[in-house]
């Protein structure tokens, strides 16, 4: 199973949204808890781009090159 975490953090429901420093925390965690574990990957999603800004998604490139698995 691949899943992840949606990352919005504007133009959605307030308990949906999230701020760019806790995501990427957040999205660090489970990547390191659960990604390659048994058959269990995490996935960076961010959302799209009226919910997720350049500099969330540049975040989310930024992680990604540190954990390309």
């Amino acid at each position: 199973v691949h899943a992840g975490r949606v990352m919005m953090d504007r133009n959605a429901p307030p308990g949906l949204l999230d701020s760019g420093v806790t995501a990427l925390k957040d999205d660090e965690r489970l990547l390191a808890d659960w990604h390659g574990r048994d058959r269990l990957g995490d996935v960076l999603t961010p959302r799209f781009a009226p919910t997720s800004p350049p500099a969330q998604r540049e975040a989310a490139g930024q992680l990604l090159k540190r954990q390309p698995d």
